[in-house]
């Protein structure tokens, strides 16, 4: 059995707009092997999010396209999925908690409706509503399916859950909604769980207690974790290895300690360097702004923006190369014959 549980190589995904077709991922390529924590860092409007849609088979029909590239989970291509397919692995062996808890909680069933619903019926293709009504009958599954959801609302530290079994998302904190939309995509035990920025509208005691449950799951059960997250903080915290995302592409990716201590791409290094310091000084942010998708650069899409810029940056788009043991980067400074830095 292969140890890569997830591969992604060679995605290209744009975007049908106004102003035209808007090129988001271009050749993102990843993995995350079994029970491996991985994070993906960038800033807002990288492209993490619309990665792990893609991942998710969750992009917008009709606007969206893929126009190239390969996900692989256990060995199945994704993209090659039937719907009726994808009832099978979505929400059951992979399983997303999204950062917006108010457009992905449903405001007209309870949070143990919800959370019981997800247990009874994931991974079945179709629940029609007398079949529904027939399983909500059945008490004795749906009281033990309703114990394993205050459990994880417990586990997942939202106060009093026999009590917020009972109530609407609309009844619950900004807090506690996101700490329901993290139950929920745990609640199946996926092999694989992502989270997007799972720790948005947490405040830091409880977010550093979400951060422990979701180590304790890679630790104990094996679990495998793909974290999206801009918080650099974080994703030092709980991951082994980082993929740093700029403009929909991979410019550098290695374990997160070879990373953090020896960033290699000047983008990293500007995210580091922006990191308030414990002297109370600013960070030094990085110039400028992300290009239009719709034109983007021709060569590296960070080179508007680089200290390092040069003229072969404006032509050329630096393929990832090896500058350590399972560290690589995307940038002109490392090819063969570069002084690097």
């Amino acid at each position: 059995m292969s140890d890569v549980l997830l591969e992604v190589q060679d995605l290209n995904v744009s975007f049908q707009t106004f102003d035209g077709e808007a090129r988001v991922l271009n050749g993102v390529n990843l993995s995350v092997r079994r029970g491996e924590a991985v994070a993906i860092v960038g800033e807002s409007g990288c492209g993490k999010t619309v990665t792990v849609k893609a991942i998710m088979g969750l992009l917008p029909e009709g606007s969206s396209r893929i126009g190239s590239g390969r996900i692989r989970f256990k060995g199945d291509d994704l993209l090659g999925l039937r719907s009726s397919d994808w009832s099978r692995i979505r929400g059951h062996q992979i399983s997303m908690v999204f950062q917006d808890p108010m457009t992905h909680l449903n405001p007209v069933f309870s949070v143990g409706d919800q959370l019981t619903d997800v247990l009874l019926w994931s991974g079945q293709q179709r629940v029609g509503l007398v079949r529904w009504l027939l399983g909500s009958l059945q008490r004795g599954k749906r009281n033990e399916a309703r114990k394993r959801a205050a459990e994880w609302l417990q586990r997942v530290r939202l106060p009093d859950p026999e009590g917020a079994l009972a109530r609407y998302p609309v009844e619950l904190s900004g807090g506690m909604r996101q700490r329901v939309l993290i139950a929920l995509g745990l609640i199946t035990e996926p092999d694989l769980l992502i989270a997007d920025e799972p720790g948005t509208a947490l405040d830091v005691s409880i977010q550093d207690q979400i951060l422990e449950l979701l180590e304790d799951l890679v630790a104990t059960q094996g679990t495998s974790l793909l974290f999206i997250t801009h918080n650099l903080g974080v994703a030092r915290r709980i991951s082994q290895r980082i993929y740093v995302m700029y403009a929909g592409e991979v410019v550098e990716t290695g374990s997160t300690q070879e990373v953090f201590d020896h960033p290699r791409h000047p983008y990293t290094q500007g995210l580091l360097a922006s990191i308030p310091k414990l002297t109370g000084e600013m960070g030094e942010g990085i110039a400028g702004r992300i290009p239009n998708f719709v034109a983007p650069p021709p060569g590296c899409r960070f080179a508007p923006r680089c200290p390092f810029h040069t003229d072969q940056c404006d032509v050329q788009q630096p393929p990832l190369v090896e500058v350590a043991p399972g560290h690589q980067v995307a940038c002109t400074l490392y090819e063969e014959g570069a002084s690097g830095q």
